[in-house]
Parts: structure tokens; C-alpha cells; sequence
């Protein structure tokens, strides 16, 4: 079953990079940015599937759509750079957010980064106290915008969702959801 549901996958995106891109060597690139993930997911079909290996699926998403969007923001003639949260997100032993580490991170890796108008990255993604994917569970990517804006001593932080606040279930999935104002 998981075999088809990554084939399936796999003609799904195809058809995004087909559609998403207009140059030949963009639609290259988009194929080379789905085939790693893609034979990363089918490794995991001949071996056991713990918690560990199933941060690493659940990170596939977030790395897949911000590579893909990033090579469209550079096709279409934008100076953006993408920020792998892998490379700075960092939590600690009882999985708090390492301010400290991802302050001094991002700092290095925009500080080599002159010259760009977008800079992207992405959520709910980090690595923890072992070098091991992790993630910042439900509202981690508005917890990562906080973060980053924090790192970065933002004047602001604008997080533009598809609902207006929090509530008490998700309501692309569960009908007759309520706000929770505090």
C-alpha cells in the first residue's frame, strides 16, 4: 500500500513540475529536487518504521514545496535564497526551541546571503539535541516564524493563515469548529 501511495505521489508532482515550470532546464531541476525524496520514501518501505523514521517523512513536505516554490521564485527572475531550517531550527533535550543556536545559525548563513530580496525557508521542521530530524509539532510553522523573527530581532512577525485565530479542531477537517479567543 505505501508503495502505491508513493507512486502515486510521484505522478502527482511530476505533473506540478510539469505544470509549475515553463523553462526545459527548470523542469530539470524540479525533477531533480523530487527524485532524492522520492527514493528516500521507498527506502523506508524494506526496513522497520519507527517514530524516528517517520519525522523524516513528515519533513519531506516542508523540504519538497519550499525547494520547488524557491526554483520557481528563481525562475521567474527573483533574488531569493532558500534557508534550510535544517540548518539553523534547533531544539534542545526536553525539545524547546534553542534560541541561542538558531540566533548564532541564521546569523552566519544570512550574513553569506547579500544581495536577496526573498529569503525562504520552512516551518515545523528542526533537528534536536542528536542531529536527528525533528519537529516543532501542531502551530510549529507559526513557531518557527516567531523564532526566525526573533533571531533575526524583527520589528514584526505577520503570520497570514486561512482561519481566523485558534481553534478547538482543524476546520478543513472537522465541521462546526469553534474560535478559541484565550
Amino acid at each position: 500500500e505505501a508503495a502505491r501511495i508513493i507512486s502515486t505521489l510521484v505522478e502527482k508532482y511530476a505533473k506540478v513540475v510539469d505544470e509549475l515550470y515553463v523553462t526545459d532546464v527548470s523542469k530539470q531541476k524540479g525533477y531533480q529536487i523530487l527524485n532524492p525524496v522520492f527514493a528516500l520514501l521507498r527506502s523506508f518501505l524494506d526496513r522497520e518504521f519507527t517514530e524516528r523514521e517517520e519525522k523524516i517523512v513528515v519533513a519531506q513536505g516542508e523540504l519538497l514545496s519550499t525547494k520547488l516554490f524557491s526554483l520557481l521564485m528563481l525562475e521567474n527572475g527573483h533574488k531569493a535564497v532558500l534557508l534550510p531550517a535544517l540548518d539553523f531550527m534547533r531544539v534542545d533535550s526536553e525539545r524547546a526551541a534553542d534560541l541561542p543556536a538558531i540566533t548564532t545559525l541564521l546569523t552566519e548563513i544570512l550574513d553569506n546571503s547579500p544581495g536577496v530580496d526573498y529569503y525562504l525557508t520552512q516551518g515545523f521542521i528542526c533537528l534536536n539535541q542528536k542531529g536527528e530530524i525533528d519537529n516543532l509539532e501542531r502551530g510549529g510553522s507559526d513557531y518557527t516564524a516567531s523564532l526566525v523573527g526573533a533571531a533575526i530581532h524583527a520589528e514584526e512577525v505577520q503570520i497570514w493563515t486561512d482561519i481566523d485565530g485558534f481553534h478547538n479542531n482543524d476546520p478543513r477537517y472537522v465541521s462546526n469548529t469553534r474560535k478559541i479567543d484565550q
